[in-house]
């Protein structure tokens, strides 16, 4: 990271991209043997200060991991480069291999299961001093009764073997307001740009007034509108979180579990229509869960305050220690 001198002021009601790219010189010191940049996008805060993000391009593959940050103050002067950029990258020759068998290869090197979130990009990969032309294949392992994993997976485009791989999944704090436990926060998880109830081991679902299909409740922001996930979400977070500091117990079954979907404790609420009710329930599988009724609207509204959630999971506790016996 470097302070830039200030240089000539140009049109400081320009687009802040265009300012970049025109302030920035292709034969300077900055960019010596970057290869190109191509704006993706760009910040004006309220002081007027521009912030564009630049991808650096070798021909027409983006390398990854390669791009700047261009800061611009409100006059139109350059004021800042942040330099992530890769240099001296020989132009790769073309593909040997396809997009399908660079997926094939993904999905082979992490198990033989996920979706492809996107189209396999090609990018340029520099990897332990070497440059490769790859394909990124990303990967979607959510909805599993497995740990939740984002694969992100390069395959060479020369010799279709697998160069390297990461867990991109990200976790996040969503927060919501809601009727019954007013502003909170929880855990979730990012994926496609889009915000899950998913987290420290729990995951929220939607039954969506049925008794037979679990539907993933997502946002785009990290703001939920949905008032019964995001309390379910808190709920058992916040019992979990009482388990362990009052009795240091780990979970529901004591060892973190039982997990269900998405390798995580799992709720699902608006289980079918009008019901009056919230248990905690064994499934044909041998796995359990948690079940939330919207009510009738008369007897009861939804069923999802803290209360009933810390109630119904220290059922769960109750069957993994003393296992009572619920009858008369």
């Amino acid at each position: 990271e470097a302070d830039v001198p200030p240089v000539a002021s140009v049109d400081p009601a320009g687009e802040a991209e265009a300012q970049a790219v025109a302030l920035l010189d292709p034969a300077g010191p900055l960019l010596a043997g970057v290869g190109t940049l191509v704006p993706i996008d760009s910040t004006v805060d309220a002081q007027g200060f521009a912030r564009v993000r630049l991808q650096q391009k070798v021909g027409p593959y983006p390398v990854f991991g390669g791009e700047t940050l261009v800061v611009l103050r409100p006059d139109g002067t350059l004021r800042k480069v942040i330099d992530h950029l890769q240099r001296d990258i020989a132009p790769p020759a073309a593909p040997a291999y396809t997009a399908d068998e660079a997926t094939a290869a993904a999905l082979a090197e992490v198990g033989n299961w996920g979706v492809p979130v996107r189209d396999p990009e090609l990018v340029i990969l520099r990897r332990d001093g070497w440059d490769h032309l790859v394909y990124q294949v990303d990967l979607d392992q959510l909805d599993t009764v497995l740990e939740p994993a984002l694969p992100r997976v390069f395959v060479s485009a020369a010799t279709g073997q697998v160069i390297w791989w990461y867990d991109d999944l990200k976790t996040a704090t969503a927060d919501a307001v809601t009727t019954y436990n007013g502003a909170i926060t929880f855990p979730a998880t990012i994926s496609g740009g889009q915000y899950y109830p998913l987290g420290d081991g729990y995951f929220t679902a939607s039954w969506e007034n049925t008794t037979g299909s679990l539907f993933s409740v997502t946002s785009s922001s990290s703001t939920f509108t949905d008032e019964e996930v995001a309390d379910v979400q808190y709920g058992m977070v916040q019992t979990d979180l009482y388990y362990d500091a009052v009795h240091g117990r780990d979970g529901i079954d004591g060892s973190g579990g039982p997990a269900f979907l998405n390798g995580s404790v799992t709720a699902g609420v608006r289980y079918s229509t009008s019901y009056n009710n919230a248990a905690w329930v064994g499934l044909g599988s041998g796995d359990y869960m948690m079940i939330y009724g919207e009510g009738d609207g008369t007897t009861f509204s939804s069923l999802t305050t803290l209360d009933i959630t810390a109630h119904e999971l220290t059922h769960g506790v109750t069957q993994y220690t003393a296992n009572l016996t619920y009858a008369d």
